[in-house]
């Protein structure tokens, strides 16, 4: 480094005594600067000198006599051992240190071991993936079926009401299976939100095609709660739901409450769909008319 390891105060050897007796050497790395007479680069000698040569340097410098080489023939072993790019015995042995020594020695085969494991982890990566989407596509599959086999059971036993064999000689009307239907929907599909969503908006519709908007409204309004829950407050059957409820509020004479819903549908269609989409434009129209029959100029 081109100094010596003490700071001497001045030549005399009592001096030098008592620096080797109390002070502890310095880091050549850290003192590298006085080199720069020499015409190396301070900053370049410091990287050189950091880590093994410090460490040897300090161990051969140590106020132990234990704790030093025991020979100049180990101080040059060591030294050996540098240059070769392996573990000395002057540096702590840790695993990181050794891993650290050992890339150096192995670079490029660690490099290509390293660009091997990582197309390796990406294939794996992109497997699972795949594995996943195949799995979930699957399992969806399966739940229709599964929706299908129930909704289909949920209607034979239905209509097996209007059976007269089952009725005992009764006439069972429209009204009356709706009524059990509606029944059995919040009774049996508590299990499946979004099916039980799905069969409340539709016979909520029914209710209110056939006039009975005192029934249709609890299952719209019900229909709704569940599809915003389970699928979100944009998505297209929870906007369906909404639009069917705007035109419950319309047929019920409930007219501000109505443009109020319909605004909201429009805004969330807007937002979701864009404003040229067709399920968009139904919504501008359904608010059009409805703003005329209140005569409203943004009609």
């Amino acid at each position: 480094a081109g100094r010596g390891p003490y700071r001497l105060r001045s030549s005399r050897p009592e001096e030098l005594l008592r620096a080797i007796r109390e002070q502890e050497p310095q880091r050549p790395s850290t003192c590298a600067g006085a080199a720069e007479a020499r015409g190396t680069r301070p900053d370049r000698l410091r990287r050189q000198l950091a880590g093994d040569l410090d460490n040897i340097v300090l161990m051969a410098l140590r106020k132990e006599p234990s704790r030093r080489y025991e020979s100049a023939g180990e101080l040059s072993a060591d030294l050996g051992r540098h240059l070769d790019g392996l573990p000395v015995l002057a540096a702590k042995d840790t695993w990181t240190y050794r891993t650290s020594k050992f890339v150096r020695r192995h670079k490029f085969g660690v490099a290509a071991t390293a660009a091997l494991a990582a197309l390796l982890i990406g294939f794996g990566s992109v497997m699972g993936l795949q594995a996943a989407r195949i799995k979930e596509q699957r399992d969806q599959a399966r739940l229709e079926r599964e929706r299908a086999e129930l909704v289909s059971s949920f209607l034979q036993d239905l209509f097996r009401l209007a059976d007269p064999d089952e009725a005992m000689g009764e006439r069972i009307t429209a009204r009356q299976l709706l009524d059990t239907a509606a029944r059995r929907i919040d009774r049996e599909l508590s299990d499946d939100p979004e099916l039980q969503g799905a069969l409340m908006h539709l016979i909520g519709v029914v209710y209110r095609n056939l006039g009975l908007y005192d029934d249709a409204e609890p299952l719209l309004d019900r229909a709704l709660a569940l599809r915003r829950d389970r699928l979100g407050e944009k998505h297209a059957d929870t906007l369906a739901t909404h639009g069917e409820v705007m035109q419950l509020r319309i047929r019920q004479g409930r007219l501000e409450e109505a443009g109020t819903v319909g605004r909201q549908v429009l805004e969330a269609r807007q937002s979701a769909l864009g404003p040229e989409h067709p399920e968009t434009l139904r919504s501008v129209n359904a608010l059009a008319g409805l703003l005329h029959r209140t005569g409203e100029g943004e009609a």
